[in-house]
């Protein structure tokens, strides 16, 4: 167990070790994943960070909402960083406290949900995506403009992180955060910038500690992204 946990690590280890038993434990969880009993060890006692891949298969089979088990509340529940009234036609989308960098990367070590923001439920099923894998991120970098500009909050679909070509994604890489538009190499997955000032990337996913596509990036905040 890291020494330095703080008290909402351990209350985001005590929710994933819950839902770990519902399912059966480690080994029924390994089944459900592509992580090992000895991996996912590793994530309940602390060692380890989870991705959030697994992180959402989890709670999806355990019949959580995401936001439970990332944040201890239900998404019903009064949210106290701001005071939104949910209507039905609306969906509240966590809001987390890293910057997803539009050129390099941001350790996202000790993310937390800062506040939840109302989208309309029309727009979000028009952009593709699903409610209840949905979070989001705030842009920092000059990378991805005009697409993305500095600063803006992006709207990322945890559900989809399987990379088709000429689609943006967020992704981890190395511990940092990243935006960029993917497109499938022969060997290697090629990620651009929408802004032609910066070189396009290589990328050996195998190659590279800790990389993991978040999700498709479908929204900015305010509109959708092509």
């Amino acid at each position: 167990m890291p020494e330095q946990e703080t008290e909402s690590e351990r209350a985001f280890r005590a929710r994933l070790q819950e839902l770990v038993r519902d399912l059966g434990g480690t080994s029924a969880a390994a089944a459900l994943t592509d992580k090992s009993v000895k991996q996912i060890s590793r994530y309940l006692t602390g060692e380890s960070e989870p991705p959030w891949t697994f992180v959402s298969i989890i709670a999806e089979r355990a019949g959580r909402p995401i936001e439970w088990l990332a944040t201890g509340r239900e998404p019903n529940d009064p949210v106290p960083t701001r005071a939104v009234a949910v209507e039905q036609d609306e969906v509240l989308v966590p809001l987390y406290d890293v910057a997803v960098a539009a050129g390099s990367g941001r350790l996202i070590d000790d993310a937390f949900v800062v506040e939840h923001i109302p989208l309309p439920r029309h727009t979000v099923a028009e952009a593709g995506g699903n409610p209840g894998t949905l979070v989001a991120f705030r842009a920092e970098g000059q990378s991805m403009n005009p697409t993305i500009r500095h600063g803006e909050i992006i709207i990322c679909d945890m559900s989809k992180n399987n990379v088709r070509s000429d689609l943006v994604y967020a992704f981890r890489m190395s511990g940092e955060m990243r935006v960029k538009r993917f497109r499938l190499g022969v060997r290697h997955l090629l990620a651009f910038s929408d802004n032609r000032d910066f070189d396009p990337e290589m990328l050996d996913v195998k190659e590279i500690e800790d990389f993991e596509v978040i999700g498709q990036v479908l929204l900015v905040y305010g509109r959708h992204v092509a």
